[in-house]
């Protein structure tokens, strides 16, 4: 064509690079729709993927968790229920460790029934207070001397000091003012109830004072004072129950100006509650649990 009419002459060369540059273009086009095959190829495996797990956390996953949380829901309460006490073989392992072994062979004993999940207000009442009982009753059968019960009741009251502040410590109940003063009776040796009592009262937000070797006339001198509102006594021997008479006669002789509660615990009231007025006292309790209990209702707290 003529280049009047605005044509231009195209050679061979021109032509070839035109067609490469339609070859390039097409192979271009066909490489981006490839990929995006791929593209859209792996968003599909990935939604089935997702779709795939979803499924098995609904299906396998989520329902194994709930058959597992009702096992644990079936199996923790039974776990939880309280532990068994300390059997009688337990009670007498220990007082024969308390007499023929250490103080730390005891507490050894002492742990392993805690680590069963015994809770520490049974250890005190099922274990260490009926090793006691069980140490006086080997006397009474000769199994033991005097000499060795003293000797295991003494370790017996190391491990009571050594646990008071884990028992004590355990209570959320505020100290409220009230004074508490705890004896034998006269002529009493066995105390170990006593201060058995003492440790559940403290735990209670008492104040307590033991006197374990005090006289009558010491004791109505502290009573004297004003500051006690309950007195307690422990008392073992039946033969003794009238010089106690004397002793909370004295007592609330000591206390005309202001009342005061009486208590009385210990074997004998155990076997006989009703002596508990006949010796002129308000109230009497089998443990140091129910102690804390019939004091709290005795003296009414401020």
């Amino acid at each position: 064509m003529s280049a009047s009419g605005n044509h231009v002459p195209m050679g061979r060369g021109h032509v070839v690079e035109i067609g490469r540059w339609q070859e390039a273009e097409t192979a271009s086009s066909a490489r981006g729709a490839a990929s995006r095959a791929r593209e859209a190829a792996a968003r599909g495996e990935a939604a089935d993927r997702r779709a795939w797990l979803v499924q098995t956390i609904e299906s396998e996953i989520i329902p194994r968790i709930i058959r597992a949380h009702e096992v644990r829901s079936a199996v923790v309460p039974a776990l939880a229920q309280a532990p068994e006490k300390p059997d009688s073989a337990s009670v007498s392992r220990l007082a024969e460790i308390l007499v023929k072994g250490d103080i730390c062979a005891a507490s050894a004993h002492v742990e392993e029934v805690r680590d069963r999940g015994t809770s520490l207000e049974t250890v005190y009442l099922d274990l260490l207070a009926a090793a006691a009982r069980r140490l006086g009753e080997m006397w009474t059968d000769d199994v033991f001397t005097f000499a060795e019960v003293t000797i295991g009741l003494g370790r017996l009251q190391q491990m009571l000091r050594a646990l008071s502040p884990d028992f004590v410590g355990q209570s959320d109940a505020a100290v409220h003012g009230k004074s508490a003063l705890l004896a034998g009776a006269p002529g009493e040796q066995h105390v170990f109830g006593l201060l058995m009592v003492a440790e559940f009262m403290r735990r209670s937000g008492w104040s307590v004072r033991c006197e374990l070797t005090a006289s009558v006339d010491d004791l109505a001198e502290i009573v004297r004072k004003g500051e006690i509102c309950l007195v307690g006594f422990s008392l073992s021997c039946a033969e003794r129950v009238d010089a106690l008479t004397a002793a909370i006669g004295q007592t609330r002789r000591a206390a005309s100006g202001h009342a005061v509660a009486v208590m009385v615990g210990g074997q004998v009231f155990v076997e006989r509650p009703e002596l508990a007025s006949l010796v002129g006292a308000d109230q009497t309790a089998a443990d140091g649990r129910a102690a804390a209990h019939q004091a709290a209702k005795l003296v009414i707290r401020p």
